[in-house]
């Protein structure tokens, strides 16, 4: 049982049962909680044979990009070693591979990565035309995502997305001097942040749903960041805490100490907004901060405990991978241009995925003492390799913030009423979200 303090408090998780709540003066008197029994994911325990069928791949549409954005994962040119272009025949066949490859599984998706996908546009549109045909010939649901630094965005291509229900998520990070900053045009002459913001405001008048993804580093206000993004028009965004790179090496920026209480701290401002809002009945209130990550893992403890043990992060290398221009099979679309985690080619069919069937949980010192475990299921498994140079390593500022966000989202479980509770159930402003394996 895992027990902390906050605000002249002491709270427990009983990560056995998923129980939660406040401890009382003394220790074995402890207050109740609304837990339900748990269960295990599926994947290597009753029927380690199981083939996970594939659901989701991310296509890069193009390994080139406009920006040289200071953290990113492909390296200085973002071209993950290969500054390529997808062509058609690849694209096709990636699509078909999909379908082949998702077996029974009905709902499929993609996300178009790049580089910056907008550079081979004329792409996007054939996957998106060709993908839909394809999957409804053979009676699928293909959902898409496309993520761009809406440099190049205009009308027309908002538009077009709309029509065609692709997602767009904006790589953004905030204010004009810290986007110019983290995000410099290739160019040189050119302000990324005056680019991109006449494009996402445009967005918001066509497609006000558009997600934003910030990247904060070190000596970064995040107040700042945040107000910057809510005032372009974004109500979905997600601040992420910068996290190394392998394709920049020693260039590459990391977390420190100041950064991740910079991180906590506004976790807990989430906090205590969510609870008001939710005191308040204020629903409009309540459905803005839901959408900010982490707030949905808070809400997951709501009413119910962890609805299962997580034994994986994330579906990296098992029901979601990455494909490079090349059709080159990564774990992810992170992982991509290291040889060492190359899976195989989409045109063979000697690929394996078998590296990444076993836990986290099974294998990882860290993971395995952790009393946060089995609602983390290991983290991100680039993030863990970038920082320690190693799958079976635990990224200490990455595991330290996540511990953190599920003792907050204790906190709030404990300090909302069952009839605060029922209310957001009636709202449906709570969501507990299937794990992933739940597949068979």
């Amino acid at each position: 049982m895992h027990v902390f303090s906050f605000r002249g408090k002491k709270y427990y998780y009983d990560e056995k049962s998923g129980g939660k709540g406040l401890l009382e003066n003394s220790a074995e008197t402890l207050s109740p909680d609304r837990a339900r029994p748990v269960k295990s994911g599926k994947i290597n325990k009753n029927n380690p044979g199981t083939k996970i069928p594939l659901t989701h791949i991310a296509l890069f549409i193009t390994q080139q990009c406009n920006l040289r954005c200071i953290y990113c994962y492909g390296g200085d040119d973002g071209a993950f070693g290969n500054p390529g272009v997808m062509a058609k025949e690849t694209a096709l066949r990636a699509i078909e591979w999909l379908i082949s490859e998702s077996g029974d599984i009905n709902d499929i998706s993609m996300e178009l990565f790049g580089g910056e996908p907008l550079l081979n546009w004329p792409l996007v549109r054939y996957v998106a035309e060709e993908g839909r045909k394809l999957c409804r010939g053979k009676g699928k649901r293909l959902s898409l995502a496309l993520n761009s630094n809406a440099t190049l965005l205009d009308e027309d291509k908002i538009r077009y997305c709309k029509e065609h229900d692709i997602s767009l998520i904006i790589s953004f990070d905030g204010p004009e001097h810290v986007q110019n900053r983290n995000r410099p045009c290739a160019n040189k002459s050119s302000s990324s942040y005056e680019l991109a913001v006449k494009n996402i405001r445009k967005l918001m008048e066509i497609s006000p749903g558009s997600r934003c993804r910030a990247t904060i580093i070190p000596g970064t206000d995040i107040d700042e960041v945040v107000n910057e993004i809510k005032n372009i028009g974004f109500k979905w965004f997600q601040m992420v805490m910068v996290g190394r790179s392998v394709h920049l090496g020693e260039k590459g920026i990391g977390p420190d100490e100041e950064l991740l209480e910079k991180m906590c701290k506004r976790l807990t401002d989430d906090i205590d907004r969510l609870i008001g809002a939710v005191r308040a009945r204020n629903g409009t209130a309540v459905s803005a901060q839901v959408k900010i990550p982490p707030m949905p893992l808070v809400l997951c403890l709501l009413g119910n405990g962890i609805p299962f043990k997580k034994i994986f992060g994330c579906d990296v290398g098992k029901s979601g991978l990455g494909i490079t221009v090349d059709g080159d099979i990564y774990p992810c679309h992170r992982f991509a241009g290291l040889e060492e985690f190359k899976l195989g080619s989409i045109f063979s069919k000697n690929w394996n995925r078998d590296s990444f069937s076993v836990s986290p949980l099974e294998v990882c010192e860290d993971c395995i003492r952790c009393w946060a475990r089995d609602f983390c299921g290991g983290g991100c498994a680039y993030v863990h390799f970038a920082s320690t140079g190693s799958l079976d390593k635990a990224d200490s500022f990455f595991c330290r913030l996540q511990r953190f966000a599920i003792e907050m989202a204790v906190v709030v479980s404990t300090e909302l009423t069952d009839d605060d509770i029922q209310w957001l159930e009636d709202k449906k402003l709570v969501t507990i979200s299937k794990c992933f394996l739940d597949l068979f």
